[in-house]
């Protein structure tokens, strides 16, 4: 992308909080602040006179994009980023914004900085070559400039409002703010660093060093300001990297070297930066984004046949317009479809209850209310387990739903169930999501109609645009079958009224690309709106990377919309809704919706 004029500058019409080297702080309200960062530069604690451009929207967007990675286990200031939640008085101010500030809570800020290092680097080798020591800590003879330490070690530095922030031992932070702040201060540090150093090596980067700031809100300890960005960290490639020398980082390191050798004498007026300087320090900070995220922070340009209608009907989130025609379709389905479609239009998959000759529980009483519609695609098998539970186990009315179907026959909550729905060899559900019944999902959806995604069904329903974000390959590049554990946040909605506050349920998974994804504005406004209803954790509760068995972002295993009447869940329920399969848990979420569908439809 080509770069626009830098903004060095802003003017806002709200009450100036504080103006620092690079953001610019607004008040709103008592206890919120909208930071700005500019793309204002600074070395040798001077602001140059030129900036460079789109600098501030890559620390503002890697900050929003840590914060909703470690808000889980260490809570911070973020509450948006998003454009549509800036006051009214912005709104002339919206272009100019956008990307670069946060919307954050007021807290108060500990005057500490919270230095983590991991290698030997920058002014702790400078301490080591000096006197063997780091921190005020005695360290082994013979390292060499780069090195990885033995563990990582906490290096806390006094915050200075002007000049050069001074280095001091966590004994003397622990004099001046007691020890119990000190340690919550020096573990949280430790726990943040090592999750994003593992995190950053899976990108084939090291996490030389970096620093938080913390501040409090009321007796919580939060983090705020900005949180591993390559103004705070020390990026470098793992590729290149050698111990004893100084490798190169994704920061303004070329900007320091550019006026080291420039002449300048560092006290007077800085020099303006030449603009082969400018286009390669802007390179460097969106290179650092883009290899954290894993995305560009601006998509290259579509070619010229993505631009017409064409792109238009395919984008992610639109609805099908017009009659679309399936080929090839197998002679077994050459069937009239229309109002008349009976249950027995789609027949028993192989292998299946019926198929098999299993014996049938026929119900006695009257029917439930609440009709369930299960939709089958060409393929898929799970349709028939969630058809066993619904039918047999809750007792309530199924009917089998065609992926042709134009009519959802007077059902209650629609099911997408999990198995192959047919398209895995794009990104799976991205074929599947353009079958002509997905449109009426859609509309069915809009007028506050229950859908339940599982599995496939939940990547279908995010490729449809029905919920944000979009499921891709698992972390470990592995097909993953096994047992997990899911933590309940959500027990106000018709899927999960039957289920106790903060409870944990035992339900498998079997999927090849179940890791939840999307951009750091989505997950914070997932997270700051409750959308995620399940997460993974341990047996007890705690939500930790390890219990995820996919690497989805936030430990995130399924989502709502922002209605509340679409739920996405990865984990298959269907599949431990009777003893005879390990456990009963998942009935737990059917029994929900057949107790509570017509009371949300109705009210």
């Amino acid at each position: 992308m080509i770069a626009g004029p830098p903004v060095t500058d802003t003017e806002l019409p709200l009450k100036l909080f504080a103006r620092g080297k690079v953001r610019d702080t607004y008040e709103l309200g008592a206890d919120q602040l909208l930071m700005v960062a500019t793309d204002r530069i600074s070395a040798f604690d001077h602001v140059l006179p030129n900036g460079i451009p789109d600098r501030g929207k890559v620390l503002t967007q890697l900050s929003i994009f840590w914060f909703s990675q470690t808000d889980t286990f260490q809570p911070n200031h973020l509450i948006s980023g998003m454009v549509p939640d800036l006051p009214a008085a912005l709104k002339n101010y919206r272009e100019e914004l956008a990307g670069r500030f946060m919307i954050v809570r007021k807290a108060k800020r500990i005057d500490f900085e919270c230095v983590v290092r991991g290698y030997l680097a920058g002014s702790a080798w400078k301490e080591y070559q000096e006197s063997q020591t780091l921190a005020g800590e005695k360290m082994p003879p013979g390292l060499r400039e780069s090195e990885k330490l033995a563990t990582p070690i906490f290096s806390p530095a006094t915050k200075a409002e002007a000049g050069h922030d001074e280095n001091i031992t966590f004994d003397q932070m622990k004099k001046d703010l007691g020890d119990e702040l000190a340690t919550k201060l020096h573990d949280a540090s430790l726990e943040l660093y090592n999750y994003a150093a593992e995190f950053a090596a899976r990108r084939g980067l090291i996490l030389a060093d970096t620093k938080f700031e913390f501040g409090t809100v009321g007796d919580d300890v939060i983090l705020i300001d900005e949180v591993l960005t390559p103004d705070s960290s020390r990026y470098w490639d793992a590729a290149t990297y050698r111990p004893g020398t100084s490798p190169d980082s994704y920061d303004k390191q070329f900007v320091r070297d550019w006026l080291t050798h420039s002449g300048w004498d560092k006290e007077s007026d800085p020099p303006r930066l030449p603009d082969d300087v400018v286009a390669q320090t802007r390179l460097r900070y969106l290179t650092a984004y883009q290899r954290v995220v894993g995305k560009p922070l601006f998509p290259p340009a579509r070619h010229h046949c993505q631009t017409g209608p064409c792109f238009a009907r395919l984008s992610r989130g639109g609805r099908r317009a017009g009659r679309q025609v399936h080929r090839g379709e197998h002679r077994g389905f050459q069937r009239a479809r229309g109002p008349a479609a009976r249950r027995s239009d789609v027949p028993p998959a192989a292998g299946q209850p019926r198929d098999r000759g299993l014996p049938i529980r026929h119900r006695a009483g009257a029917q439930a209310p609440v009709k369930f519609g299960v939709v089958v695609f060409p393929g898929t098998w799970s349709d028939r387990d969630c058809g066993w539970v619904i039918d047999q186990v809750v007792g309530a009315e199924l009917t089998y739903l065609w992926h042709k179907d134009a009519d959802l026959k007077g059902c209650d909550c629609v099911i997408l169930p999990g198995g192959f729905a047919y398209g895995d060899h794009l990104r799976t559900g991205a074929i599947a999501r353009f079958a002509p019944v997905m449109e009426q999902i859609g509309e069915f959806a809009d007028r506050g109609g229950l859908v339940w995604g599982i599995c496939n069904g939940f990547q279908v329903l995010c490729e449809a645009g029905l919920l944000p974000g979009a499921l891709i390959r698992n972390a470990s590049l592995e097909f993953r079958c096994e047992w997990t554990n899911l933590l309940v946040e959500r027990t106000d909605l018709p899927f999960t009224a039957a289920c106790r506050e903060r409870e944990v349920l035992r339900v498998p998974v079997a999927h090849g690309e179940g890791s939840y994804f999307a951009d750091p504005a989505t997950l914070s406004r997932l997270e700051q709106r409750g959308q995620v209803v399940f997460r993974y954790c341990d047996p007890g509760g705690r939500v930790v990377p390890s219990a995820s068995p996919n690497g989805s972002l936030h430990n995130i295993a399924g989502i709502i919309n922002a209605r509340g009447n679409v739920l996405g869940m990865m984990p298959h329920p269907e599949r431990c809704s009777e003893a005879e399969l390990g456990g009963t848990d998942g009935l737990k979420l059917f029994r929900s919706v057949a107790d509570n569908a017509l009371k949300v439809l109705m009210s």
